[in-house]
């Protein structure tokens, strides 16, 4: 039952980053903000191909499931992961020193 709700939250807690980094982007247009939007934009990919081949295999076998249990997509999921390590809070504290404050 948790497992099943960990699956939906945390998809939509990536989506719902994603959508507040590109509205905080258009908004600012600052390269710090971008950086914070491209890393939730790659943690939402990554959690979404995982989430979606899971999904799948309760319909039978799935092809995504096999490609997201190989060697190579761990390779390129922490990589990606790497990059959110590494992005997003060299852009949160690039965005935290260089914006006004109140």
């Amino acid at each position: 039952m948790l497992l099943q709700l960990f699956e939906i939250l945390l998809p939509v807690v990536l989506l719902i980053l994603v959508v507040g980094a590109a509205i905080l982007w258009t908004k600012t247009q600052g390269t710090a903000v971008l950086l914070q939007l491209i890393a939730f934009s790659l943690a939402f990919l990554l959690q979404l191909v995982q989430s979606l081949a899971h999904y799948l295999m309760k319909f039978g076998k799935s092809a995504l499931f096999d490609v997201t249990n190989t060697e190579s997509w761990r390779g390129v999921a922490q990589i990606g992961f790497l990059i959110i390590l590494i992005t997003f809070p060299v852009g949160y504290l690039w965005y935290a020193l260089s914006h006004k404050r109140i």
